[in-house]
């Protein structure tokens, strides 16, 4: 699985937990800057954004990018309108920043006492580990005591910060603010304790391998980034599916994990929203939503007309 598959699927749990967590504690970002006064989409194009519409409401899905630049925004009218006519907005987990969030990331992600990176890597592997360590610019013994699904996911985010890419840009974090400043009820379809387990649910190789696979390729993240996100902004839906499921093609069992497992699941809270009396906007991962096994072919194999926007 790639890394920019990652940005767009596996967890935003990793974006706001693990950013900036090591060295200086945690940065939790609080506001997005003021976007306003850069060109829009036309108005014309399609997005990331579907709606779906039942007899008693209409449930917009939105695809999200979790790292994003400036130059990304405003985001597409579309997306904005749908934020403004829904009175429910859900996020796959909460973005707020709070304690117990993070103490339960610092237990999840900690080695258990007496084994450092040192004795759970191969000699081999370690020196690897250790070489991206110095290429980034931080000590390693920093890191010796962090299980290797948490060391991947901070340098993707550090080598992503390096390229510009920023969490708060991320599309979900800049509706999770407008949200609760506009009042809108929230809700979640996970809690970051089942989004932690989907890595810790990993065995000790598999763990080894992701973070391997992630040191390999974020010599080419910014390439992968820059396609993926083009895609995304003029809402290609075949060439972005075509380059996710691709990414996944070398690991089906994690694309079972991180995408199908929990698109099943979500497509009965969905269901739920769709004999409500209020529309709700559905914020996930844009990966989230295309394939087979995509919440979008899901609810229209159940039989609901779904447009995209």
């Amino acid at each position: 699985m790639k890394i920019s598959s990652r940005i767009f699927s596996v967890t935003r749990i990793t974006v706001k937990h693990f950013t900036n967590l090591l060295l200086i504690g945690v940065v939790t970002i609080t506001s997005v800057p003021s976007l306003a006064g850069q060109e829009k989409s036309s108005a014309n194009q399609k997005s990331f954004l579907w709606k779906v519409e039942s007899q008693d409401n209409t449930v917009y899905l939105l695809g999200s990018v979790h790292f994003l630049k400036p130059e990304n925004y405003p985001l597409p009218q579309s997306m904005y309108q749908a934020f403004n006519e829904s009175e429910i907005v859900v996020f796959e987990t909460s973005l707020a920043p709070d304690a117990s969030s993070l103490n339960l990331v610092i237990q999840k992600a900690m080695l258990p006492p007496g084994e450092t990176l040192k004795t759970y890597l191969s000699e081999t592997n370690y020196n690897i580990v250790k070489n991206e360590s110095a290429n980034i610019g931080i000590p390693l013994e920093y890191f010796e005591n962090l299980k290797p699904w948490f060391l991947a996911m901070n340098f993707v985010t550090i080598g992503l910060q390096k390229l510009g890419f920023q969490p708060q840009y991320g599309v979900d974090f800049h509706l999770f603010n407008r949200a609760g400043q506009a009042g809108k009820q929230i809700l979640f379809l996970e809690t970051i304790e089942e989004q932690l387990d989907l890595f810790e649910n990993l065995s000790k190789k598999e763990q080894e391998i992701f973070l391997l696979q992630s040191i390999q390729e974020i010599e080419t993240i910014e390439t992968s980034m820059n396609i993926l996100i083009k895609t995304w902004n003029s809402g290609d839906v075949a060439n972005f599916e075509d380059v996710i499921l691709q990414s996944f093609e070398e690991f089906p069992k994690y694309r079972d994990i991180f995408l199908t497992q929990r698109n099943r699941k979500w497509l009965t809270e969905i269901k739920l929203f769709l004999n409500q009396d209020q529309d709700y906007l559905v914020i996930v991962g844009a990966a989230h939503l295309v394939g087979n096994d995509g919440l979008i072919k899901l609810l229209q194999k159940e039989g609901y007309s779904v447009e995209q926007l």
